[in-house]
């Protein structure tokens, strides 16, 4: 499972295809600039991120089961809540060769941790091990 920091790239598998995933930047932005009034339980994190499908058949991707930890914080449910200001939305089915780049909008105890993105898609709802199986990690700068 790849750990990805801003400007790295990573490949993993789901949904019987190849994947990669590019983190562009992480940032900790105020509700105002995620787009709600509503404060974080902790810090709001964006990830901005490209995925594409390099294998040879449509698969899906979901940015919707993501945890977060940080050294003294075991693993918790980041509450993601999707794509803001007008990016796409990376939920999506995506034949060979197709990429789409999205903000993650995560909920996160504070800066730095790690969030890690796991296998959603829906082949895996009939599949409980997909579901438990992480795809790959982000290490959220300070």
């Amino acid at each position: 499972m790849p750990m990805l920091k801003p400007g790295q790239s990573g490949a993993f598998k789901t949904c019987g295809t190849e994947w990669k995933a590019t983190v562009i930047s992480v940032k900790y932005p105020t509700p105002a600039e995620v787009g709600t009034s509503k404060e974080a339980i902790g810090k709001y994190a964006v990830i901005r991120l490209t995925v594409t499908n390099t294998g040879t058949i449509m698969g899906e991707f979901s940015a919707d089961e993501v945890t977060w930890e940080s050294k003294g914080v075991a693993p918790v449910e980041a509450s993601a809540y999707g794509s803001s200001n007008g990016l796409a939305h990376l939920d999506a089915a995506y034949k060979p060769g197709q990429s789409a780049t999205g903000n993650v909008i995560l909920d996160v105890g504070e800066r730095g941790g790690t969030a890690t993105f796991y296998d959603t898609a829906e082949d895996a709802i009939y599949n409980p091990v997909y579901r438990e199986t992480p795809l790959f990690q982000v290490a959220l700068p300070y």
